[in-house]
C-alpha cells in the first residue's frame, strides 16, 4: 500500500535471549532443547560462536569441541513472560503490532514522524526489558524484515532497490524452495523477482508466488494487530529442585523483579499477586497473595510470599514458577505548595503488609456499615486512602481568619455535636437499678461509670432477626447522671443485661 511504513523487530536468538534475561553470561553457553535423552543445540551466545560451535550439534558433539560448555534447557516460562514485554514494548510506539514469529514483530509506523528517534526509543525500552533487539523500517514486511540487523532505515519507494542485492538465502524460503533456488542458480533476491510471476506460482505454489510479490518490495496485505497483555507474567524453570523457604524466595526474586519493572513502566501497580509453583515430580500448587494497597515493590511483594510460604509451605520440592500481577493504575504522590503532600503508595503498602502480618489479614481494612440495626456491627472493605484534600484560596484564608479569631479567644463550643454519642466497644456491662413497673433506670455501675440516674428518656425499642432461632430485641435509654455524665445505654430483653453503649462528650 502505497505510503505505508513498516517496523520490524527482531530479538535474535530470543530463546536464549529469554533465557539469559538479566542475567548476564561471560562464558560459553549453549541452549538445549528436544527430547530429554538427545537434546540438541538450538542457541548459542556470542562466546560459544566464537569457539566454533552451531547449532544443530547433541551436548557430546558440542562438548567435544569445547568441554568447558555450559548449557542450560530452553525455558518455556522465561520466553512466555519475555514474549509479553517484547508487545509491551512494541505497543508503546504502535497502534498496530502483528507477530511474525518467536521474537519477530512487525510495527505499523505509517505517518509516525521521525523514525530513526523511534527506532532509537523501541530499542531502548526492549533493552530495559532485558532484551537485545534489531529494529529496521521500510514499505513492507520482507524489505524491514532483511533492515533489521544493521537498522537500516529503507526510504520509502526504495524496497525493490534494496532487496534485489540481498542474498537470496535471506528470504526465509522453505528447505524444499530454497534447494529450488539453488538448483535454478539464482543466488539474489533481485535475481528471485526478476522470474516471470506465472513460473514461480507454477513452480513453488501459493508460498513462493506471496514470496516473489514481496522480493519484488509489493507488501499490500495489512498489519493483523495482536491484543495488548492485560494481566502481565513471568516466571523461570529451575534447573534443579529447591525445597528451602529462602532458596525459594531467592529464584522468585528474578521473575518479580522482571514483573515489577514491567508494571513501572506501565504506570501500574499490583493489587494481587498469583504464585503458580510446579512441584517435583509432578503437580502445581497455585495461591493468590492480596495486596492490602496496590504496590508494585519488590520488597513488599517477597515479605507477602514469605508469609504465605512460612504459614503453607509447598507440599513437595519446586522444580518452576510463575507469578502473574493484577494490575491496576498506579497511585502517583503529588506535591502541593500548600497542602500537605500525598501518602508515597509504595510506603504506605510496605506499611500496611507489615501490619497485616501483626493483626492478621481480616483485621485490616475500612470499616463500612452493614445492613443491620445493631449499631456495633460492621465489615471490613479494602483500605483505600483518599487523596489529600485540595486547598483553595477560600480555605487558606479562612484558615488565617481562624487563627485570628483563636488569637482573640476560643470559640464557645457547638452543643449539636453532643447529639451524636462516642462508641464503646464493646458495650460496657452494667449493674442496674430499675424502677420495677417500666424498668427505668435509676442508678447505673459498672467500670468507671457509677452514679444516680437524674435524667432518662426512653426507650426506643430495637428488634432484628425474629425471623432467626435467636432473633436480637433492646430497649435503649438516653441518661444523665449525677456526676454530670450522659450515656447511652440499653437492655437486652431476651438476657435482662444492661450495657453502656455511648458516651455523649
Amino acid at each position: 500500500m502505497s505510503g505505508t511504513r513498516v517496523a520490524c523487530l527482531i530479538v535474535p536468538s530470543f530463546p536464549l535471549a529469554a533465557r539469559l534475561r538479566g542475567e548476564p553470561e561471560t562464558r560459553p553457553l549453549a541452549l538445549l532443547d528436544g527430547p530429554r535423552n538427545a537434546p540438541v543445540v538450538v542457541a548459542l551466545n556470542e562466546e560459544a560462536r566464537r569457539a566454533g560451535l552451531r547449532t544443530g550439534l547433541s551436548l557430546p558433539q558440542a562438548r567435544s569441541l569445547l568441554p568447558g560448555l555450559e548449557a542450560k534447557p530452553r525455558d518455556l516460562e522465561a520466553e512466555r513472560g519475555a514474549r509479553e514485554a517484547l508487545l509491551e514494548a512494541a505497543a508503546a510506539s504502535s497502534p498496530v503490532v502483528e507477530e511474525g514469529g518467536l521474537g519477530l514483530l512487525y510495527l505499523d509506523w505509517t505517518g509516525m514522524g521521525d523514525e530513526r528517534s523511534l527506532m532509537r526509543s523501541l530499542t531502548g525500552a526492549c533493552l530495559r526489558a532485558g532484551l537485545p533487539a534489531q529494529v529496521g523500517v521500510a514499505g513492507g514486511r520482507l524489505a524491514a524484515r532483511l533492515a533489521a540487523p544493521n537498522g537500516t532505515v529503507v526510504l520509502p519507494g526504495e524496497d525493490a532497490w534494496f532487496l534485489a542485492a540481498q542474498p537470496g538465502a535471506r528470504l526465509g524460503l522453505s528447505e524444499e524452495a530454497a534447494t529450488a533456488l539453488s538448483r535454478w542458480g539464482l543466488y539474489t533476491v533481485g535475481a528471485f523477482a526478476a522470474l516471470p510471476a506465472g513460473e514461480v506460482e507454477a513452480r513453488l505454489g501459493r508460498e513462493g508466488l506471496e514470496l516473489h510479490r514481496a522480493a519484488r518490495g509489493l507488501d499490500d496485505r495489512p498489519l493483523i494487530g495482536v491484543r495488548g497483555v492485560r494481566v502481565p507474567r513471568e516466571g523461570l524453570e529451575l534447573d534443579w529442585v529447591v525445597a528451602d523457604l529462602e532458596a525459594l524466595l531467592e529464584a522468585a526474586s528474578r521473575p518479580l523483579a522482571r514483573l515489577a519493572a514491567r508494571l513501572a513502566a506501565r504506570g501500574e501497580a499490583c493489587r494481587a499477586l498469583t504464585a503458580d509453583l510446579s512441584l517435583d515430580p509432578v503437580g502445581k500448587d497455585q495461591r493468590t497473595v492480596s495486596l492490602a494497597a496496590p504496590s508494585a515493590e519488590l520488597k513488599t511483594w517477597l515479605a507477602l510470599l514469605r508469609l504465605e510460604w512460612s504459614e503453607r509451605p509447598p507440599s513437595a520440592g519446586v522444580t518452576g514458577l510463575s507469578f502473574a500481577a493484577e494490575p491496576v493504575k498506579a497511585r502517583r504522590t503529588q506535591l502541593g505548595l500548600f497542602g500537605p503532600a500525598a501518602q508515597s503508595p509504595d510506603a504506605l503498602a510496605g506499611f500496611l503488609v507489615r501490619l497485616s502480618a501483626l493483626l492478621g489479614p481480616r483485621r485490616l481494612g475500612s470499616p463500612r456499615a452493614v445492613d443491620s440495626r445493631r449499631p456495633e456491627l460492621f465489615d471490613l472493605s479494602p483500605y483505600a486512602p483518599p487523596p489529600p484534600p485540595e486547598e483553595t484560596t477560600s480555605d487558606r484564608a479562612l484558615s488565617r481568619g481562624s487563627a485570628a479569631s483563636e488569637a482573640v479567644g476560643a470559640a464557645e463550643p457547638d452543643e449539636r455535636l453532643a447529639c451524636v454519642p462516642r462508641a464503646l466497644r464493646p458495650p460496657v456491662e452494667l449493674e442496674v437499678l430499675v424502677e420495677p413497673e417500666e424498668l427505668r433506670p435509676l442508678r447505673l455501675s459498672g467500670g468507671d461509670i457509677a452514679g444516680a440516674v437524674q435524667s432518662a428518656a426512653g426507650p426506643w425499642r430495637m428488634e432484628e432477626g425474629w425471623w432467626n432461632d435467636v432473633p436480637e430485641a433492646r430497649d435503649y435509654w438516653d441518661v444523665g447522671l449525677s456526676d454530670g455524665g450522659a450515656y447511652r445505654v440499653f437492655r437486652d430483653r431476651r438476657s435482662g443485661r444492661w450495657y453502656a453503649d455511648g458516651i455523649y462528650d
